[in-house]
């Protein structure tokens, strides 16, 4: 087949593309040929601007759609641990609170001290250093 068949340009042979490339100059001539080409190089970028943009517009509108998910999941979320912390509080809330029993304040340090027997205290230096 050749090197003719092997090159591929949008589907088109290169036979096809001198076929086009002759059948052109034949039509708009050689005086203006030069015009057209700039006039359909002008087109063509247009095109590619076109195509970015709206490229551009779908990334943009599926990052968007993508970001109303996370947001509406971290709006759950949230509710669901303000949900949490308000059941713990209500928890803490209803939880009495207890009372002493015997004189009716909460034991002091020096109350407690004063509690602890004396025959667990050492009466001597000796005692001491053995414990």
């Amino acid at each position: 087949m050749g090197l003719l068949a092997e090159t591929q340009v949008l589907n088109l042979g290169l036979t096809e593309i001198l076929i086009i490339i002759v059948v052109t100059i034949v039509v708009v001539g050689p005086d203006r040929l030069p015009s057209v080409v700039r006039w359909l190089g002008r087109q063509y970028g247009k095109l590619m601007r076109a195509s970015d943009e709206l490229r551009r517009a779908f990334t943009m509108e599926a990052e968007r759609v993508e970001a109303e998910e996370r947001a509406k999941i971290l709006r759950k979320r949230r509710a669901e641990a303000r949900a949490r912390v308000e059941a713990a509080r209500e928890a803490s809330m209803n939880t009495p609170i207890p009372r002493p029993v015997e004189s009716g304040h909460l034991p002091t340090a020096v109350e407690d001290s004063a509690a602890i027997d004396e025959s667990d205290r050492p009466t001597n230096e000796a005692e001491a250093e053995d414990q």
